[in-house]
């Protein structure tokens, strides 16, 4: 490894959204696609992100701590656990992710 390598960034951490995209549709790491869908800067990238992961307890920390609606959204629509799913339509203090639980609930009766 070259002096210079050191300082290279991954793909998946390029200074261009699109680039960082595209990356993440490569990607099959769970742990870095985990990290790109809780810290990436643009909001694209972090959907591209979630549905691309299965992990419950990842998806169940961004539906409910995101401080981004959407991101939550996305993540509450690849929850399939009631448990998770029922304590956000209860207890949510936002309306519409209150809603989009309630409703992921019904698609599974």
């Amino acid at each position: 490894m070259g002096f210079f390598d050191r300082f290279k960034k991954s793909k998946w951490q390029h200074g261009d959204w699109k680039e960082r995209m595209l990356e993440v549709q490569k990607l099959d790491n769970p742990e870095k696609l985990a990290e790109i869908a809780k810290n990436d800067t643009n909001k694209k990238v972090r959907l591209a992100a979630i549905e691309k992961i299965s992990d419950k307890s990842v998806l169940t920390d961004l539906a409910k701590n995101d401080s981004n609606k959407t991101v939550r959204l996305a993540a509450i629509e690849k929850i399939s656990d009631k448990t998770v799913l029922t304590d956000l339509a209860k207890n949510d203090s936002n309306k519409t992710i209150r809603s989009a639980a309630g409703k992921r609930i019904s698609d599974f009766e």
